[in-house]
């Protein structure tokens, strides 16, 4: 019962981050005058605190195919890919190798993002 509801706590976590990250996209893709600052920063400071929880974890992240780990590489891969200004990778190398490492299947690379 306690490893179900490690399972889930991580996957609430991971899901939190990915919300957050299509907010934060949707947010920098509407015409300038029509953004929010305010949504934007929350959203930024959301994702470093998760990416810093992440990164904390990293050493419990492996390869197997959990749904918590797609999630949290389409999280990374979109981040990356649409978010251009949050440079993440040399503050969380760790999780940086782990998302190199995992977005190389082949699942990972048929669903690449279109930038």
């Amino acid at each position: 019962m306690i490893a179900l509801l490690g399972k889930l706590f991580g996957l609430l976590i991971v899901g939190g981050f990915l919300d957050g990250i299509a907010v934060w996209v949707r947010e920098i893709w509407r015409p300038l005058q029509e953004q929010s600052p305010s949504v934007i920063e929350l959203e930024r400071l959301r994702a470093l605190r998760c990416l810093t929880h992440f990164e904390t974890l990293s050493h419990k992240l492996d390869q197997r195919s959990q749904l918590s780990h797609i999630m949290l590489a389409c999280a990374l891969g979109i981040m990356e890919a649409r978010i251009k200004q949050l440079q993440w990778r040399p503050k969380y190398l760790k999780l940086a190798n782990w998302y190199d490492e995992f977005s190389h299947r082949p699942s990972m690379q048929a669903t690449v993002p279109e930038v």
